[in-house]
């Protein structure tokens, strides 16, 4: 994932390597090369992150969902807190069972504080769950709020995004079996509106990410699709006019090997201004068998 984790105007690429037991920090710049990364030993990490500075110190920190007992179960979140001058001195396991998976921190209640929305596809009535944070690095939940149903099986390429929020209500993009789901969702949890959402060029989703893409201060979705042997685009889709898309270069197409990018973030790597795509390599159609990282720029973005 590509998110400014130092504060610095360059979004850091952000890889979490399941079978290293490690997130690879690659710090952006205005060269736009990866270097040596920043390594954080986590346990066997999932894909499923979020980002925020959920103990209100001023430094960005980095929640994971991790595999304490092995795969291919979750059962806890773990919290590097940040430390600033790119550290992450101390870290915080928050227990919770059910496979917590896809998940995305916003101050969903209005309280000031942020909390953790989060898909439990294990539990016994498989939810997406409200964990109200209080500021300090800890969240309730003892009893979380069952927002909005889910499928019951694990969905490794499922991500949850903020598009906007207005008083009383925030808007969501999130993917359910590689679908593109549009929810409202207000202050007190309630989801006022849920709607599968039609991508055109994008036949199975994989992973969406949220920016301003066209230099018109509105916030667009970015789509990127499970990568296929007959097609593989990344769709914007714009918030005032119909989507965009651009299909794989060479590098992000299958090759003969069985080796496909799954792209896994967007953002601006090296402060140019354009678009960068983050992904990682993997066998068959399992995104969680990382095998590398590429930075790949989206030099022309196809609008009028």
């Amino acid at each position: 994932m590509l998110y400014d984790l130092d504060a610095d105007g360059f979004d850091d690429a952000v890889y979490p390597c399941q079978l290293g037991e490690s997130i690879e920090l690659y710090w952006g710049n205005i060269a736009g090369t990866l270097g040596t990364p920043l390594s954080l030993a986590s346990g066997r990490v999932s894909p499923h992150m979020a980002f925020g500075d959920v103990d209100e110190d001023g430094h960005q920190d980095i929640l994971v969902a991790l595999q304490g007992e092995g795969p291919p179960f979750t059962d806890r979140i773990r919290i590097f807190f940040g430390g600033g001058m790119r550290t992450f001195p101390r870290q915080s396991d928050i227990m919770f069972d059910g496979n917590p998976r896809a998940m995305v921190l916003t101050d969903l209640d209005a309280d000031g504080h942020l909390d953790l929305l989060m898909d439990r596809p294990g539990a016994a009535d498989a939810c997406m769950v409200l964990l109200p944070g209080n500021g300090r690095g800890l969240f309730d939940t003892v009893d979380p709020l069952c927002v909005w149903s889910i499928p019951a099986s694990p969905d490794d390429g499922a991500n949850i995004v903020v598009v906007a929020r207005e008083p009383g209500v925030t808007h969501f993009a999130r993917v359910v079996s590689e679908a593109v789901w549009r929810l409202d969702i207000t202050d007190a949890g309630v989801v006022v509106s849920a709607a599968r959402q039609v991508v055109p060029g994008v036949e199975r989703a994989a992973h969406l990410t949220v920016l301003e893409a066209d230099g018109d201060d509105q916030p667009d979705l970015i789509v990127a699709s499970v990568p296929m042997a007959t097609s593989g685009p990344v769709v914007i889709q714009r918030s005032t006019t119909p989507a965009a898309s651009c299909d794989y270069d060479s590098g992000f197409a299958p090759n003969a090997d069985g080796l496909a990018l799954w792209i896994l973030g967007a953002g601006d790597f090296n402060g140019d201004g354009l678009i960068d795509l983050v992904g990682r390599a993997a066998c068959c159609e399992q995104p969680t068998s990382t095998l590398d990282l590429y930075i790949r720029r989206w030099l022309d973005p196809p609008f009028d």
